[in-house]
């Protein structure tokens, strides 16, 4: 059976920090889709084309397709970073029909985990459980990374946090190079409070996530009550 692709235009296409790519794709008519999913890209390579996954960091309702893309150093030959980057406002790229099952539980409260690019598709669920679907239960994030370097969304997390007094918002890092007054150390020394009573989204690289996990078992969070997604 034939894959439904896509072919949408650029609209927006940005750096927000050193290594993440901030990009924003015209929605299709036929294009739905849940918060938290992904699509993938194909990627030209020499005579063939190559997929890569990104999730969605926008929420349903937004007019735009955004993504936020870790693009890695020329010298790894990464197919889509080097690639990507030669990209501008009004190109287009193919892309695949949604998929994927990192989609929030409206009825309980949130605890979402990421790092890095790990945060593009948790915070399409968040924006979509505040903005749109109105959630009014507890909703809360921690964000880890390196060092203020690193960080992105800042303004967007704190704006979101301003604006819906059921969300809040940490960021931690790993090692601040500065004078930084937020949480220093890794994600998972940051888990420990009322834990039982969320359900949990976990999102990054696989030993973050499988840390945090085990952690929050180890402290009698139910694995049913753990979505995570690997990046």
């Amino acid at each position: 059976m034939e894959q439904t692709t896509f072919l949408p235009k650029i609209r927006e296409i940005k750096m927000l920090n050193h290594n993440i790519m901030e990009l924003h794709l015209e929605k299709p008519e036929a294009f739905s889709y849940l918060a938290g999913q992904f699509v993938q890209f194909f990627i030209p390579k020499d005579d063939t084309q190559v997929k890569r996954s990104y999730s969605l960091a926008s929420a349903p309702k937004d007019p735009d397709l955004e993504f936020c893309i870790k693009i890695l150093p020329k010298e790894l030959n990464g197919p889509a970073s080097l690639y990507l980057p030669t990209l501008d406002i009004g190109d287009s790229i193919q892309i695949s029909q949604p998929r994927g099952r990192f989609t929030p539980k409206d009825d309980q409260n949130q605890f979402y985990i990421a790092t890095g690019a790990g945060l593009a598709p948790i915070l399409g669920m968040i924006r979509d459980q505040l903005e749109h679907k109105r959630n009014t239960k507890k909703i809360e994030l921690l964000f880890g990374v390196r060092n203020e370097n690193d960080i992105f969304f800042q303004e967007r997390l704190k704006k979101l946090q301003d604006t819906f007094p059921n969300f809040r918002y940490n960021i931690a890092l790993s090692q601040p190079e500065t004078e930084w007054s937020g949480l220093r150390g890794r994600v998972t020394e940051h888990l420990l409070h009322d834990l039982v009573d969320h359900s949990y989204y976990i999102c990054g690289n696989p030993h973050m996530v499988k840390d945090v996990r085990s952690t929050l078992i180890e402290n009698g969070v139910d694995s049913k009550s753990i979505l995570f997604e690997i990046f």
